[in-house]
């Protein structure tokens, strides 16, 4: 399911596509040639980089090869585990790979063949190709010349405002083709095509497989993203930042943009990436300068700032973040019961260039996250 927000909550569930592969062991009497030995790797190869020596020659064939849709593809032996472990790091590593998600193993003598199951033909898969490449262009085409950082927040934006969370068991939804083709998918399918949009601009990214339970403790298996900016690698969940309110609406957050490993445990487990993520201040409401340990004069200064830049770029809304769930009832009490809330908009109507309504102001408390947002008016 997509994250759902509600006024005071959120409900999250989400779904993992699991890469089913089987073995089937023909016995046929044939002479067997020594494998060839494959070379490939690079930054957006993390899986390949975690095989071994004849996996990686597996990997590689199939790579260089599928792409054709062969029946079946020469590779080195490999057991039903090596199996699962290569067709995960092929489709892990390759979000163009999207014309098959499962397989056989042949067995002819003392040879193997690796047998895709494919989910279409050849022609359908170069026209579907051509449509996710136009698509993606367009978007990498208008992406602003800036940082590492300020690229991937706008493509995590504009992946989002374009696709919206659907799990109805269709196989597009795993992939790309549902995000940029069909505007519809669940987990994987943001968590690939984010990594496609950041390969394309040269940005570190792997797609993580692992476990996400919500703050209801509602759990399933998920796909999200590690990225990495100026050497440092944090994570990103794009499904959960795409999530709907309890009206319906759809919305556009960065909760989980950039986090640390601290920050995403406390909802995401069971996976296993060899980078560590620690809290170098990547994360949105941390760069953003919105992320507050207290709540005090300072803290309400800072937010009739942000209000202030909200409103000067066009928006109606702000938000800001505490440390933990304490702080946040505090601020809640003093800005909204006490009504600290109108100090903060009078402050920030004389910084603006627009006329800010400090009368009357709507806010959102969630306190899952203990992230705040003020809806507020202006008069022009």
């Amino acid at each position: 399911m997509k994250r759902l927000i509600k006024a005071v909550f959120c409900a999250v569930a989400t779904v993992l596509v699991f890469f089913a592969a089987r073995s089937a062991m023909d016995a046929y009497i044939q002479k067997n040639n020594p494998p060839e030995v494959f070379q490939a790797g690079n930054y957006t190869d993390y899986y390949y980089s975690t095989l071994n020596e004849t996996q990686k020659q597996a990997y590689t064939a199939i790579r260089e090869q599928v792409y054709s849709f062969p029946k079946s593809i020469k590779v080195p032996p490999l057991d039903s585990a090596s199996l699962d472990k290569v067709l995960e790091a092929l489709i892990c590593d390759n979000p163009y790979m999207f014309m098959f998600n499962s397989c056989s193993l042949m067995s002819i003598g003392s040879s193997s063949y690796f047998e895709p199951d494919y989910l279409m033909t050849k022609e359908d898969y170069t026209s579907l190709k051509t449509e996710v490449e136009a698509a993606t262009e367009k978007i990498i085409s208008a992406m602003p010349e800036t940082d590492s950082y300020h690229k991937q927040l706008y493509l995590h934006d504009a992946l989002i405002n374009t696709c919206t969370y659907s799990d109805t068991d269709t196989a597009s939804e795993a992939d790309v083709t549902g995000v940029f083709i069909n505007s519809l998918a669940k987990c994987s399918g943001y968590a690939k095509a984010y990594k496609l949009l950041l390969d394309s601009a040269g940005i570190p990214c792997v797609l993580i497989n692992g476990y996400a339970e919500d703050y209801d403790q509602n759990g399933t298996n998920h796909m999200w993203t590690a990225t990495q900016t100026d050497g440092v690698w944090s994570y990103t969940d794009i499904t959960w930042d795409d999530p709907v309110t309890d009206s319906g609406e759809e919305m556009c957050r960065r909760v989980y943009f950039c986090m640390s490993d601290d920050m995403l445990r406390r909802t995401h487990s069971q996976f296993d990436f060899g980078n560590s993520c620690p809290d170098t201040g990547l994360y949105f409401y941390k760069a953003q300068k919105s992320y507050y340990n207290d709540y005090n004069n300072d803290t309400l200064i800072s937010i009739a700032q942000l209000i202030a830049t909200a409103a000067d770029s066009g928006s109606t809304q702000a938000e800001f973040m505490f440390a933990d769930n304490e702080k946040l009832k505090k601020a809640e009490k003093e800005l909204f019961t006490n009504e600290e809330i109108h100090t903060a908009l009078e402050k920030a109507d004389k910084q603006s260039t627009r006329s800010i309504v400090t009368e009357k102001v709507r806010y959102r408390v969630d306190y899952d996250i203990n992230l705040v947002t003020i809806y507020f008016e202006t008069k022009d």
